[in-house]
């Protein structure tokens, strides 16, 4: 196999401050410097970085702008802390980071510390398989040799000189996209941008550049992974059996990194050599990495419901046959009753006004302070584990619609 480099060059989070701890003076008190800024951002009223060790650690951004406890939207202590790069690059910098949270009492749900809200993954290298130059790839890909599976929408970077055209990025997904996928040359772009030692450090180290003055050019193949992959899978037949959710513990382990670039790979960097006449799924597959002996991990959304109303449907109605069942507690078959009196009425104005009416009920006060309880209840339901995994999983899809997906929305 050829000398790969697999780093995290984003981490940010999602969790809620706890009662004592969150504000400059907290971590001044530890014996941190930080440095504020004089501006928040259209969320948040306040950030601020904070430096350990004379570097910049991690980014805080805290105080929302539209708080429930006000009539808003966002939970009160509702906070967003990002990694920032050169971190991202030290040993063990997911575990410091969640050892650190843990300590000082952030959380997110009753067994989670916080929610990944980002992570970029990169796998960086200096020719495909069978010294295959990358920079060739590209050219004959957009030339119409090679056809990509999956990701439609592309970005393409380059030049157009008088004689030939060369292009030294593409990028592959929506700005909306669970994942999105950028190849590009990375030597050139932290020539032009700014050289970033901590990143030629880890090439040094891993064998990818054979010392410090080795002039090789880098590429980079980066999976950027927003917060609407809630778990990985390793079998998609058996998902019930095999899958995890993208929790922070999954990145605090580096070893699950190239699990999860081999499933990202298998995926969405998949391309076939394009034979006329012949459907591109039944094309020779390009082989560009060498990564068909690794376990590899595959990301998994919670399907949006939103667009038609069957899915909903469909779990009202599992939630009914389980209320009436005489399986589960009388707490909650309480539970399950309010939860399909809620969402009933929702349900009716939906299918009456639309997605776009939906979010006009929302920010009524009352119908949304409605639809947190639904979300509430359904909590309830999801978490309980006496209940059948597929109607946990089922209820959890619809949560995440009736409750974060709309906050996204009416925030957006």
């Amino acid at each position: 196999m050829k000398q790969l480099c697999i780093n995290i060059d984003w981490f940010e989070v999602f969790c809620y401050e706890p009662a004592d701890f969150g504000r400059p003076h907290d971590y001044e008190q530890m014996g941190f410097r930080v440095a504020i800024r004089d501006y928040g951002t259209r969320v948040f009223k306040q950030m601020f970085t904070v430096i350990a060790g004379g570097n910049p650690w991690i980014e805080v951004r805290r105080e929302p702008k539209s708080v429930a406890s006000e009539g808003g939207i966002m939970n009160d202590g509702a906070c967003s802390i990002r990694l920032v790069n050169r971190s991202c690059y030290e040993p063990d910098a997911v575990k410091t980071l969640y050892t650190f949270l843990a300590s000082v009492g952030y959380n997110y749900k009753k067994k989670t510390v916080c929610a990944i809200s980002r992570v970029d993954l990169c796998l960086d290298f200096r020719t495909f398989a069978n010294d295959y130059k990358p920079e060739v790839f590209l050219k004959e890909y957009l030339g119409g040799k090679y056809a990509k599976i999956n990701q439609t929408k592309l970005q393409a970077w380059g030049q157009d000189f008088f004689s030939d055209k060369y292009f030294h990025a593409l990028k592959w997904g929506s700005p909306s996209s669970m994942v999105s996928t950028k190849v590009y040359d990375k030597t050139k772009e932290m020539a032009e941008e700014k050289t970033k030692p901590w990143i030629i450090d880890s090439w040094v180290q891993s064998g990818l550049l054979s010392s410090y003055a080795d002039e090789s050019t880098v590429w980079r193949l980066e999976f950027s992974i927003n917060a609407d992959c809630k778990f990985w899978i390793t079998d998609q037949n058996k998902f019930d059996e095999y899958y995890q959710n993208n929790d922070i513990e999954v990145w605090v382990n580096p070893a699950n990194y190239m699990r999860i670039i081999a499933g990202l790979v298998s995926h969405y960097f998949k391309f076939v050599e394009v034979k006329e006449g012949t459907s591109k799924y039944k094309c020779p597959v390009v082989k560009l990495f060498e990564l068909d002996n690794c376990e590899r991990y595959l990301p998994k959304p919670l399907r949006n419901l939103m667009e038609s109303g069957r899915g909903e449907r469909t779990v009202i109605n599992k939630l009914r046959k389980v209320a009436a069942s005489g399986i589960i507690t009388d707490r909650s078959v309480e539970v399950l009753d309010d939860a399909v009196k809620i969402f009933e009425e929702i349900y009716a104005y939906r299918k009456q006004f639309g997605t776009r009416g939906i979010e006009q009920y929302m920010q009524n006060t009352t119908k949304f302070n409605d639809c947190k309880r639904f979300a509430d209840l359904l909590l309830e339901v999801q978490e309980d584990t006496s209940l059948d995994l597929d109607l946990r999983l089922a209820v959890s899809q619809l949560r995440e619609n009736y409750w974060d997906y709309m906050r996204k929305k009416i925030l957006a």
